[in-house]
């Protein structure tokens, strides 16, 4: 006589240990979710010549970012092309720096402003 025996390892769960093992399968799940990469680039500098030359950042900072910066933070998301970069200017280097983020326009820019 032969005899087979199959057994569905849910069926023999109870309930109380249903509910753990899909509560820990949820949880696994939520985890690789949470903590997957996420296309950020944070990089930090205690000041301007710091940064390597060789570094991508060069390419990302405006050609008017000031050399005498310090504290850098630079955070870039290759994904979505955005970055943002904050640090700290000397009392003395901020109005130097403020003047160079004005630009005024072009003779051709206020006419096509006019029209």
């Amino acid at each position: 006589m032969k005899v087979i025996l199959t057994i569905n390892l849910f069926e023999v769960l109870t309930l109380k240990k249903k509910i753990s093992l899909l509560l820990l399968i949820l949880f696994v799940i939520l985890f690789f979710f949470c903590f997957k990469p996420t296309g950020h680039t944070v990089l930090k500098y205690k000041t301007y010549s710091e940064i390597p030359e060789s570094d991508g950042i060069h390419t990302w900072l405006p050609d008017f970012f000031p050399n005498q910066s310090k504290n850098i933070s630079f955070t870039a998301n290759i994904e979505d092309d955005r970055f943002l970069v904050m640090f700290s200017l000397n009392d003395a280097d901020a109005p130097d720096f403020e003047k160079k983020l004005i630009t005024p326009a072009s003779v051709k820019g206020e006419e096509y402003i006019k029209t």
